[in-house]
């Protein structure tokens, strides 16, 4: 099942991400790999792997593009 936006907000509640909340758009899509406005289980692990996992160079171009 895919999510939309605010489900994907309820996931980072749920998640104990809450912090993360105020950048959901932003992470929501750069999650968004297909661009068809939901995320899928497989782009939303594969997103939150790369945000736990990136380091040096491929950690600072993460930051850039959630911002």
């Amino acid at each position: 099942e895919n999510a939309t936006l605010s489900q994907f907000e309820e996931v980072l509640k749920s998640m104990e991400m809450s912090s993360l909340v105020p950048l959901a758009a932003r992470i929501f899509d750069l999650f968004d790999n297909n661009r068809d406005g939901t995320v899928d289980m497989r782009e939303i692990i594969g997103g939150f792997s790369c945000l736990k996992y990136s380091q040096g160079d491929d950690a600072l171009r993460l930051c850039f593009q959630v911002y």
